[in-house]
This record gives C-alpha cells, structure tokens and sequence, in this order.
C-alpha cells in the first residue's frame, strides 16, 4: 500500500494491493471478525457517470443471489461510498490453469467429477438469472474438497430490463477460445453460450490445451465459429459428454441440469483430485501461512498485525485470475523463505514469483465488472477483443521507431452506453452521427462538441451500422433486429417504418453516390438493396453463402460497383446493375471487419482480423500492398484526398501513406480509447474514432498539422 492510501474502506482494514488496472484496484483486506476478502475499487472517473452508481448496485444484487457449494460469496459492497467498492470472499485453493500446468491432464474420473462440479455452478449461476460468459480454466479453483466457479463480476444479467445484460465486458482476458460462436460474433448470449465454455474447459482439463487453439488470436476466434474440434484425444465418456457442448447451435446445446443427469453420483472422497494437485494446493497454503507470520511480525506496519487472526478455513492468496476469489501465484517449489524478510518484500515475492500471464489476466478482467452495461439484445456485429494475454504487444522498436501524428488533444463525447460501432460525418463536416451497442444512434454538433436532441433508438437490439445520404438530409441505421431504419437529420425523428431484412442482423449500411440506392448487409451472407425513395427491395439480395456474414459495405464512388468485407475472410466485388459478382473473392484474410474505397475509386482497402490492411487495384483486382498492422484491424478509412489511410486496431489508430505504403503517422492508446471504428471529417482535418470499450467514448482528433 502506498503512503497515501487509506487504512480502511468500509468496515475493512486494507493490508496489500493485489493488483490494479484502467477501471480499478483489488485490494487484500480483512473485516472485524478476521475474515479476509478480495476488496474490489473502482477508480474515480467511473463516478462521474450519474447511472454507474445504479448499475453497480444492480451488479452487487445480482452477483449476492448466487449461491452454492461450487461458487464463491460476495460478502459485502458500498454503492454509495466515494469510490464504490465490492469485498468478495478468499477460496483456498489453485486454479484449474495452474493445476494442469504444474502436474499434468486430469484423468477420467478427477475430470468428470470436474464436470459435474461444474455443471452444478453453472446451475446455481442461471437459477440468479445471470450468464457468467468468460468461463475459463483460471476462474475455476480446484479446492481440497472439490472446486469453486468464481469471476461473477463480469456476468451479465439474462433476463433484467427486458432480456439486456447488465454488463458488457465484451472480450475477457484469457477467454478467447473458450467463448461460445455466438459471444464472438457479438449477439445476444443465453446460459446455454456457459456450457459451451463448460465443454472448452473440459476439453482443456483432459488434454492441456483449448479445443479450437491456433496460432495466433484471430486463428482462434476463427476456429471457434468456423471449425470442429477433433475430440479423438478424449476419455469415450468425456467424449460423449463434450460433443454436445460444444454444439455451434446453442439450442444443440445440453443444459448445466441435463449434463447433471448424464453423470453418475460421484463417489465421495476426501482427495477428490490427483495426489500432485493437493500437494500443489498444500504447498501454497504453506506459502500463505508463512506470508502472515511475516507480515505480523514486521515492525513499523501497524496494518499486518490483524492478518493472523481469524482466517477461518480460507487463506488468503495472490492472485490467479480476475477472480472474486483468489488464489496463491506460483512458487518454486521447495524453495525456503529466509524469516528475515519483511512483509511487503515478501509480497513482492509472491506476486513476482507468480506466472506474468496469470498477473496480466487479474489486470484485466477483474475490474471488468464495473463496466457500463449493454443494451438489449447485443448482437452487435462482431468486435475484436479489448484485451487478452494471448495477442502479443506491438514490439518496442515499431512504437520507437513508427512517427507519430502531430495530433493535439482529443475532445471527447459520452453519452452511448455501449461500445461504439460506428462513426460517420455528415457531407457537411457539421454532425457527427455515432452508432452504439446500446440501441441508439445519435447527433453531435462537431463545433459544439454537444449531442443534438434526444438519442435515436433502434428498437430492441444493437445500432451494428450508419450512413449518411449523400445530400446530408437523411441518415440511415442498420441494427440487429433485422431492420434498416431512416432518419431525418434536422428533425431527428424516423421516416415512415423500418426496411425489413428478415429476422437477421444488419451489419453495414451505405447509400450510393446518388442517394438513390441503399445497401445493408448482415447475415446469411446477404446483401440487400433498397431503393430510397419507393422504399422497395431491389430484387433478391446479393446472397453468396447461407452460413457467412456481411460485415462491412461501400459503394465506389461512380456508385456502379458494391464492395463486401465477409466474416469467412473475404472481400468481394458487385456490379450493382447486373446483380453479379465481378471476379473472385479478394483473399484470403482472417474475418474482414471493414472495406473503404479511395476517392478516385481505383483502390479498395480491406481490413481485418489478422493483423493486415490491403489496398486492392479494383479494375485489376490484384493486391497492391499490405499495410501491416500491430492488431486486429477493427476499422478502415481513407482521407477525403486520398493520400491517408487511417486503421483503428485495439491498441492505436495508424495513418498510412496510400501510395507509398508507408506508416507516416499513429495515435498511441494512452490517448485514444481502445478505437473500434474511424472516418474522417469531409475536409481531412478531423478524426473521429469510437471507443470498443463500454465507456461509449467517442474521441475527435485534429489531424490538421499532419503532413
């Protein structure tokens, strides 16, 4: 604890800070009666928000219904202290991680009495009506008598406010590969995407690696909607119990009750894990005995000397995970701790002696819990993740080396209360019109930096998309209750009823140079053509396969040819009279996530999933270049002039020379917020990127002094 921290939050006493990150602190803590928690606090800004107080409370109520053998308390929270806080209860014991790491697969029957462990959690989680949706190997903690399911602070709420999450959390640390298709394509989750990542987790348990592991992040998030996994190397009775979980249709899907039922009663045991697992779990709680003994015999740190009192039958422990119940980090083994250290180097020890993987998941996801929630239905089209320790950093010589864009600060505009999905300036340059996961679009004055009337709400589910017409007069909306909406610009208000496409999500919008044509493309492959002023269909949609999906849409600027940017990691080419396809897909990528055309119309840039934007001559349709990115390319756009591509990724936004193929400038993520989407303003001097986080942040960034 530093100087300046406070002794006490509530009516805990404050001896160590576990870990810390953008939205919070864990803190170790202990109340009157000696009981040790993980003390949860979030960071000051959050409070300005007028609705965060609520939806914490919200959070805290639903987190306290859960309750059972197989999951761990929240103890106590404070709303409504200056920095709201959650103290949740200390589970002795190691991670399912660490566990498999240290001393090998679980055979077959530690793993099925792992399953019904399981099964039984999740239960007791869907009974509270909430979905844990970040199940993984490092949030279960194998304990002496059995296990614990913790990390209930990044669920979100089935069925409040009308079927919404109270939380979007979006993409967790450490879960990739263990997310069900349907959370990373972003739609709406049911308890049925937790026994998907019951299965995953099984899978994991038996075989030491994740059943739709790649070699890179996006390969991952790939194999998860795209791939089988072989389960050859399962035990037959796992076999057949992890097949259906991992069913791509989630109605395939068992429920937690019905894999209850597939399971035999397990024989009670003392040791109902493998003898090097409770050694490993002994081993720490040695750890942690000698931790306190130190810590209260240390002088001068008033603060340790309650730690030794009335532990009860939970230790406390360094962290593993993002979880509400911690566990101890990893020591070498056998290795003596010398009685003369002090408290807080100890400390040190026991963190650093931990795996950095384990650290970087507690940074991340254990204050995740105190992001805004999302809004109905949150089908949004698929984002990339906010955070994982599986995606490398940039290097240290690309951020040396890239310039940076002469950028001064970013004026910033809340109101969403989702991620944003789209940004888009009117042909004007006056308004900004922003898209969210929280239902609404809405208008800002770029001058007043202030939002013009009332939100404009979608109805039920996720804003995936926008558009401007070309006269300024008319924005259009895609969302993910299968509908395109128009709207007027100046009197904020709908024209006429939504344009129907079906029952599927609508992913992108975009009108024709012209404004006669609207295009909407979503799911099934399809993409729809509308024309604006009859309001009727233009024929059947462009539709390529039953199973992909169209992301992203942009008319060139003769408005005669259509792009597509395709979740099977394509892009494709329209004659938009012929309704035909011009050539073969441009490929292959990983998921492409956005395509611009340049202002002359002869180049198409493509952006997606593995790390790349290519620049395709369109007449030629042959690859031009490849601008390689540090991440996930999240969004594309090209400068009114044409000299300037901007890409979004998670960690920055880069600004490329389109014809020399040269990265001339970035704005790093110290400044800009984890950017989801970029346009630029129609005279190249402004940016404006959406925040993938639920901060709703939507940041306008003056580009003019670069060159």
């Amino acid at each position: 604890m530093g100087p300046s921290d406070p002794e006490t939050v509530g009516r805990y006493r404050l001896y160590a800070e576990l870990g810390s990150g953008a939205m919070g602190r864990v803190l170790l803590a202990g109340a009157p009666d000696g009981q040790l928690a993980a003390l949860k606090q979030v960071r000051a800004h959050f409070v300005e928000d007028e609705g965060f107080r609520a939806r914490f409370r919200r959070e805290v109520s639903a987190a306290r219904a859960v309750s059972g053998p197989h999951t761990a308390a929240v103890l106590d929270a404070d709303a409504d202290a200056e920095l709201p806080w959650l103290a949740s209860e200390f589970v002795s014991g190691v991670s399912l991680r660490e566990a498999v790491h240290v001393t090998g697969e679980l055979p077959e029957e530690p793993a099925l009495r792992l399953a019904a462990g399981l099964a039984a959690a999740l239960t007791a989680v869907h009974r509270a009506g909430l979905v844990h949706r970040g199940l993984k190997p490092a949030d279960v903690l194998l304990t002496d008598d059995g296990l614990r399911v913790t990390d209930f602070g990044v669920a979100r709420a089935a069925e409040s406010d009308g079927g919404s999450a109270l939380t979007h959390t979006g993409w967790l640390a450490g879960a990739v590969g263990f997310m069900s298709p349907e959370q990373t394509e972003g739609q709406r989750l049911t308890p049925r995407s937790d026994v998907f990542s019951l299965g995953a987790v099984l899978f994991a348990a038996c075989t030491g690696r994740g059943p739709f592991a790649g070699p890179s992040t996006p390969q991952t998030l790939y194999n998860v909607v795209h791939t089988e996994p072989d389960l050859g190397m399962l035990p037959e009775r796992l076999r057949d119990l992890v097949r259906p979980c991992l069913a791509k249709d989630p109605v395939r899907r068992p429920t937690p009750a019905q894999l209850l039922e597939q399971l035999d009663p397990a024989a009670s045991s003392a040791r109902p894990w493998p003898p090097p697992v409770h050694t490993l779990i002994a081993r720490r709680r040695e750890d942690v005995a000698t931790l306190l003994q130190e810590a209260a015999a240390a002088p001068g740190d008033e603060r340790t000397g309650a730690l030794t009192t009335g532990t009860r039958s939970r230790q406390p422990s360094a962290p593993d995970s993002g979880s509400a119940a911690t566990t101890p980090a990893a020591l070498p083994a056998g290795r003596p701790v010398p009685p003369s250290r002090t408290a807080r180097p100890r400390w040190r020890l026991l963190l650093r002696a931990g795996l950095p993987a384990a650290l970087a998941a507690l940074l991340g996801a254990v204050v995740l819990w105190t992001l805004r929630p999302a809004p109905p239905g949150t089908d949004a089209r698929p984002r990339p993740p906010a955070s994982s320790p599986g995606r490398p950093e940039p290097s240290p010589g690309e951020h040396e080396s890239a310039p940076r864009a002469p950028v001064k600060q970013p004026v910033n505009l809340f109101g969403h209360t989702g991620f944003i999905t789209d940004v888009a300036y009117s042909p004007d340059g006056r308004t900004l019109a922003t898209s969210s996961s929280d239902g609404t679009a809405r208008l800002w004055s770029v001058s007043g930096h202030r939002q013009l009337g009332r939100p404009l709400s979608h109805g039920s589910g996720a804003v995936n998309g926008m558009a401007f017409s070309p006269d300024g007069r008319t924005l259009a909306t895609g969302g993910s209750d299968g509908t395109v909406r128009l709207w007027s610009v100046s009197g904020r208000r709908q024209l006429a009823g939504p344009l129907s496409a079906g029952s599927d999500p609508v992913a992108g919008v975009a009108f024709s140079p012209d404004g006669t044509t609207l295009a909407a493309g979503g799911d099934r492959g399809a993409t729809q053509l509308w024309n604006v002023s009859t309001r009727r269909q233009l024929g059947r949609p462009l539709q390529r396969q039953y199973y992909g999906k169209v992301n992203s849409v942009a008319f060139s600027p003769d408005g005669r040819t259509l792009a597509t940017g395709e979740s099977d990691g394509t892009a494709r080419l329209w004659d938009v009279a012929g309704r035909r396809q011009l050539g073969r897909p441009l490929g292959p990528f990983i998921h492409v996530s956005g395509v611009a055309f340049s202002p002359d119309g002869r180049t198409l840039a493509v952006g997606a999933w593995d790390r790349t934007t290519r620049l395709w001559d369109v007449a030629s349709q042959r690859q031009v270049a490849e601008l390689r990115d540090s991440d996930i390319v999240s969004g594309v756009a090209f400068s009114p002039d044409g000299r300037t591509v901007a890409t979004a990724n998670t960690y920055q936004v880069r600004l490329w020379d389109a014809s020399g193929h040269r990265q001339r400038g970035r704005i790093d993520s110290g400044a800009v917020t984890n950017p989801n989407c970029v346009a630029f303003s129609p005279d190249g001097r402004s940016l404006a990127t959406g925040s993938g986080d639920n901060d709703g942040a939507v940041q306008l960034w003056d580009v003019s002094g670069f060159d």
